[in-house]
This record gives structure tokens, C-alpha cells and sequence, in this order.
């Protein structure tokens, strides 16, 4: 099943970014379709409850879920904040263009 995803809020001041999906970010399966296509072949490490790291990012990515706030993609550096949302970007083009 193809989801549409799309950067919702940018938080500068917590450095998280929420992505919002066609399915309005209160179902896990469009998390975990996302999470899975940014992980491709590499490992994926549970960091705290619904918190995940993959392995070998540059960027030390924490990617989250709740049913409160739906996905929401944590970063460390603020100096890496351009670089990150371009990344996801990219990701989130790519999956809008899976039909």
C-alpha cells in the first residue's frame, strides 16, 4: 500500500521534524513503511518505546511513533538540521512517487 507523506512541523528549538500521512499519523502502519524504506538493507536498533536508530546513520536519526503526536523523525545537530530535512525530503519524494 502506497501512503503520502509530507514534513509537517520542523521544531528548531526540540530538533524534531513530524510527518504527516495520508492516513493521519494515528496508524503505526504508515511509520513502519516509512522507517523500513529509509532502513533498506541495514540493521534497525529499538532505542527506548517505539524509538528507533538504524544502523550506520550519519546522522544518528531517532525515529518515533505514538498515537499522540504520529511520526516524528528526532535529530541531534542543529548544524545538521538543513541537511537532515533535505534527506527526508528526498525519502519522502521517492515514496509519494511508489504507486
Amino acid at each position: 500500500m502506497a501512503f503520502r507523506y509530507e514534513i509537517y512541523i520542523v521544531s528548531e528549538k526540540s530538533k524534531w521534524i513530524h510527518i504527516s500521512d495520508s492516513w493521519g499519523s494515528y496508524e503505526r502502519e504508515p511509520f513502519d513503511f516509512l522507517v523500513k524504506y529509509i532502513q533498506g538493507e541495514r540493521k534497525l536498533y529499538s532505542v527506548g518505546e517505539d524509538q528507533y536508530r538504524i544502523e550506520k546513520d550519519p546522522y544518528k536519526l531517532i525515529y518515533q511513533w505514538d498515537s499522540c503526536f504520529g511520526i516524528v523523525i528526532i535529530y541531534k545537530d542543529e548544524d545538521d538540521r538543513e541537511t537532515v530535512l533535505s534527506f527526508i525530503q528526498e525519502k519522502i519524494n521517492e515514496l509519494n512517487n511508489i504507486v
